[in-house]
């Protein structure tokens, strides 16, 4: 197990004004391993981000997606691009069907974002280094609107409880 992928900046989930940092390391084996910098004056180091993915990893990325103001993690695992941003202290994947080839074990990202008035989110492009050549390609994040699904499932969490309440028959508990 070696050391593939490197990134330091603000800690993933938080916003830049915390001063929290982090470093994250990634392995030929999958694991993604962080630590939050959390007292620059006293040192104080605390393990943060923890992952184990399938794929080695090829290359990482603090940067953030969306404009959403905090830094989401970027990750080439295997031939593919994966995003993982934190919202509300949990974890999401944003989809991305982005295929990185190359037989390279290391592969160096940034990111630059760029105003997109259509959308409250930022474009960006993404920068990528393979065998001594610098790659651009430009995103649009993708969003999902979650409203309509939480009205459906409130109102069918609403119907069963009223069901089982005026008929608490055996096939409606179970």
């Amino acid at each position: 197990e070696v050391f593939t992928g490197a990134t330091f900046g603000a800690a993933p989930g938080l916003n830049d004004s915390t001063g929290i940092d982090s470093l994250v390391l990634g392995t030929s084996t999958g694991r993604i391993m962080g630590w939050d910098i959390t007292d620059e004056v006293n040192g104080t180091v605390e393990e943060g981000l923890s992952m184990t993915l399938s794929e080695p990893v090829r290359g990482l990325l603090l940067a953030d997606c969306c404009s959403g103001g905090s830094n989401d993690l970027w990750v080439i695992e295997g031939d593919y691009l994966r995003i993982f941003m934190f919202m509300s202290h949990s974890l999401v994947e944003m989809p991305r069907s982005l295929e990185i080839g190359g037989d390279d074990s290391r592969i160096p990202m940034a990111l630059h974002n760029v105003e997109n008035n259509a959308t409250e989110f930022d474009d960006g492009i993404l920068l990528i280094e393979q065998d001594g050549a610098w790659s651009t390609m430009q995103y649009t994040p993708h969003t999902m609107d979650y409203t309509s699904t939480t009205i459906v499932t409130l109102i069918l969490a609403i119907s069963l409880l009223v069901l089982l309440i005026l008929r608490p028959e055996w096939y409606v508990i179970n």
